[in-house]
């Protein structure tokens, strides 16, 4: 199916009333810890309630946590979500992947380190270019596709992304602010700069990394950028931990970084067949009319696991955001109604019409080509990329994992 996603055409001024205590951190605390309780604790099982636990501690302000450091020369650490509480989840795991685990840790290939000190000219944003992109969230071990879509699709509004963290730098104690909405309400609290990593690791997606390390979970970008990987962390912490967050729908992803409703629709209703409740070409105007006024939109597949794909390459059971929908006119292919989908991977593998194999971008002396090595956006957002490159593993100046697809075969695939 795919997933429409409205953010209304007034969710800036919404989020604005909504959250407008947020820029005052103290004030901020008093509001979101005293009056907006996520959720009723009923039961008294370990993990169903310790991320419950963990929110309703009211979190320090971040001026005491870095005079607290600056007094005891070390970084604030989570003491409510370390270790264990982050990665295990044995009910559910196997014995494989516990055993796995202990084994990477006992030879020294996984360790727990402090960002700040392993990529020491990152920061949450990068400085030295428009950031927050929705260029910018790579998935890494954890399955949390979903939420990786919903964050680049919401990053088309860097504003959104940034409002989300009322600490926006790195500090001397390592603590990051940050605000969700759990069940409607917007919920202020406190992680650490500590992330699980992988030593020599120079996997495909690591090529920017010269230092051989990668975060297991969520990629940094370039070295430079963490805003994604933080928000991942934050949210295995109101999950309970990255294994309990394996899995989800882009919806319940947008519906928590924003606070705004979300509307689905399901591709086995869209069609001319009997009981089809939109057509095709309905279904497409409907997108690009959101497109137009903003929505903030994803797509995902049914049907086995992300270790599999369909004909075209499309992975089963994985997210995408919609970046945009757009017409191209050619001089031998005519008009041509467009979809540009992004996969969170940092690669596609599609590989059907209009894939980077697909000889009509160069038709006419590279017309379809060159249009879209230009195109823009209709606020003039850059979203151009070469359609005949391989998109994996690009650089964030590039575009990562961006495919597109022509109106029939979206239908169809």
């Amino acid at each position: 199916k795919f997933l429409f996603h409205n953010n209304y055409k007034m969710l800036s001024k919404l989020l604005t009333a909504s959250v407008g205590l947020a820029s005052a951190d103290l004030v901020a605390d008093r509001v979101y810890y005293h009056h907006s309780h996520p959720q009723v604790k009923a039961i008294d099982t370990a993990y169903c309630t310790k991320s419950i636990d963990r929110l309703m501690i009211q979190p320090k302000s971040i001026d005491t946590l870095n005079t607290a450091s600056t007094t005891s020369g070390t970084r604030w650490v989570d003491t409510s979500f370390t270790g264990s509480d982050i990665i295990y989840y044995p009910e559910f795991q196997s014995a494989s992947i516990i055993t796995d685990y202990e084994t990477n840790f006992a030879d020294g290939s996984y360790f727990w380190d402090d960002w700040q000190d392993i990529y020491t000219a990152a920061d949450v944003f990068d400085s030295t270019r428009a950031a927050p992109t929705w260029k910018e969230p790579r998935q890494g071990g954890a399955g949390t596709c979903y939420l990786m879509s919903a964050l680049s699709g919401v990053a088309e509004f860097p504003d959104i992304i940034k409002s989300m963290f009322v600490t926006q730098a790195s500090n001397t104690s390592g603590a990051f602010r940050v605000k969700f909405y759990i069940r409607g309400k917007p919920w202020v609290f406190n992680i650490d700069s500590q992330f699980l990593v992988k030593k020599d690791f120079n996997n495909a997606l690591n090529l920017h990394n010269a230092l051989k390390y990668a975060l297991i979970n969520t990629y940094e970008t370039d070295n430079t950028t963490m805003w994604a990987p933080l928000l991942e962390k934050a949210w295995a912490k109101i999950k309970g931990n990255y294994e309990i967050a394996n899995g989800g729908f882009i919806g319940t992803g947008l519906n928590t970084l924003t606070g705004a409703p979300v509307f689905s629709y399901k591709m086995s209703t869209i069609g001319s067949d009997s009981g089809d409740t939109m057509t095709l070409d309905a279904a497409y105007t409907m997108i690009q009319n959101a497109d137009t006024k903003k929505y903030i939109m994803g797509a995902g597949t049914t049907g086995g696991d992300d270790t599999t794909a369909n004909a075209c390459g499309i992975a089963n059971g994985h997210a995408y955001s919609i970046i945009a929908a757009f017409t191209l006119t050619s001089t031998t292919h005519g008009t041509i109604d467009f979809l540009m989908f992004r996969n969170p991977w940092g690669n596609t593998n599609y590989n059907y019409n209009w894939g980077p194999a697909d000889t009509r971008w160069t038709d006419d002396n590279n017309e379809l080509k060159d249009k879209m090595m230009a195109l823009t956006d209709d606020d003039g957002t850059d979203i151009s990329f070469d359609p005949t490159a391989a998109q994996s593993d690009d650089t964030v100046d590039g575009v990562f994992g961006v495919f597109v697809m022509d109106k029939a075969t979206w239908g169809e695939q």
